[in-house]
């Protein structure tokens, strides 16, 4: 096989070729520092070689999550022997796995990892300052990825499988298969580990690449290859879709009209582009869309902290989580025979509705958004009114109406919890009034100005 150096190391064509499709992969972070995942395995061994050699600032970190007894602390001892004796910075962490699941039921071995790991990673690579997390997945591992997300029923987005580099963790070896890795190892001589549970069929990634690729590869030899090829060719093909859903959506994320959803090739696609960031699902996409062209004013879908309405232009998304830019001061005032008639007249004349008078302490209110279709009861009238409409009436923008709170009963109060007792500066309620006969303490919440 024909020699080349690179450096003072002497490496196969092919292994050449892997450190320049790295190479490739690493430039646009050259200048950073990277933290690079290392197990011990055939992966992150070869992906800690590749980053020595193209001299790519790096610290190395291991997790060790205590679920393979003497196995895993043969693993540590091996990284740390590992990184000893290439003068390589290592960052060791130690997970209650066990505890971490007992805390969280029903949650599967794999994900409670995979939580662990990546959270402690982005703490990790914060603390450090570096620009990637890098990974050793190489493309074997992408033909999985493709094959789950398909056997999940996954669209472009799911098929494209992993990015070389998707602005949070890079993988350099993911245009190289695993038996080029194991090639590259044996030409560096370097050894590495087997974690045995990856001989196991009990997890569904282990059991495609231990029963399902090897059936696949007596049949067709370049199976891989094909895989890497579809996978790169529906990556080109997503870049183009989500151009297009970007242009669809607009500049507004929490505004959809319908023209702009008429106008898509395929409104559920868009719907769903829409939706999904706050925690919308295909179902709820499906929903809204079975109710184009003209849904009910008023119709909402809960997803989460946010609340999508019908409006009469589009959809609109609202945050029911949005901090009020308002401010009530709470003032506690003693009612006595000498001052009560002067305090009904001051209370029963005024109409500034930036001001409400009620019977009950702070502890009994809460400030919240307007619910959608929510209605509030109006002091003086029968019947109620819509909260929005009111809102409308008042003259705020909808980029303003989003920070609008109103105050309402709450769980400490006994009578009717959860209804709006005040829109602040607009209206007032005809429920939690006083009692001037019997009170001996009244409550003024004002709108800090």
């Amino acid at each position: 096989m024909m020699q080349k150096v690179f450096g003072n190391q002497n490496f196969s064509s092919a292994s050449l070729k892997i450190l320049q499709r790295a190479e490739s992969i690493l430039a646009p972070v050259s200048e950073g520092k990277i933290l690079l995942a290392l197990s011990g395995g055939a992966d992150s061994v070869a992906l800690l070689n590749v980053c020595r050699l193209l001299k790519v600032p790096f610290i190395a970190i291991h997790c060790n999550f205590h679920l393979r007894g003497a196995e895993a602390d043969r693993d540590a001892g091996f990284v740390k022997n590992l990184c000893d004796r290439l003068d390589i910075e290592l960052i060791c962490i130690d997970f209650d796995t066990p505890e971490f699941m007992r805390l969280n039921p029903g949650i599967s071995t794999e994900m409670a990892c995979r939580q662990l790991r990546h959270s402690r990673f982005d703490e990790e690579a914060k603390k450090y300052n570096c620009v990637r997390i890098a990974t050793g997945h190489n493309s074997s591992d992408n033909a999985e990825t493709l094959m789950l997300n398909l056997l999940r029923g996954a669209g472009i987005n799911g098929l494209k499988a992993m990015l070389p580099d998707d602005g949070r963790v890079i993988r350099p070896l993911i245009s190289t298969s695993r038996s080029e890795i194991l090639s590259f190892l044996k030409d560096l001589n370097q050894d590495y580990i087997t974690d045995s549970s990856n001989l196991q069929s009990d997890f569904r990634r282990n059991f495609l690449r231990n029963e399902v690729f090897p059936l696949i590869s007596q049949r067709w030899e370049s199976w891989e290859k094909s895989f890497s090829k579809s996978i790169s060719i529906l990556q080109r093909q997503n870049k183009i879709l989500a151009a297009a859903i970007r242009k669809g959506l607009g500049d507004d994320p929490m505004f959809l009209d319908y023209e702009s959803i008429n106008r898509f090739p395929d409104s559920l696609t868009l719907l769903l582009s829409y939706i999904q960031p706050f925690g919308g699902t295909a179902d709820i996409a499906a929903e809204m869309n079975d109710s184009l062209p003209s849904p009910s004013s008023g119709k909402k879908w809960i997803i989460g902290k946010h609340i999508v309405m019908a409006e009469r232009k589009g959809f609109r998304i609202i945050d029911t989580n949005v901090t009020s830019s308002m401010e009530i001061v709470w003032e506690k005032v003693a009612v006595t025979d000498s001052n009560r008639n002067e305090l009904k007249t001051k209370i029963c004349s005024s109409r500034d509705n930036s001001t409400a008078w009620l019977p009950l302490s702070p502890e009994h209110y809460e400030l919240r958004q307007p619910y959608p279709g929510e209605r509030v009861r109006l002091l003086g009238m029968k019947g109620s009114r819509l909260c929005s409409d009111i809102i409308a009436e008042s003259g705020i923008t909808y980029d303003k109406r989003i920070n609008f709170h109103l105050l309402a009963m709450c769980p400490a109060g006994n009578e009717s919890f959860g209804e709006a007792v005040w829109l602040p500066g607009m209206k007032r309620a005809g429920i939690s009034l006083i009692d001037f006969d019997k009170a001996r303490t009244l409550y003024k919440a004002s709108i800090k100005s």
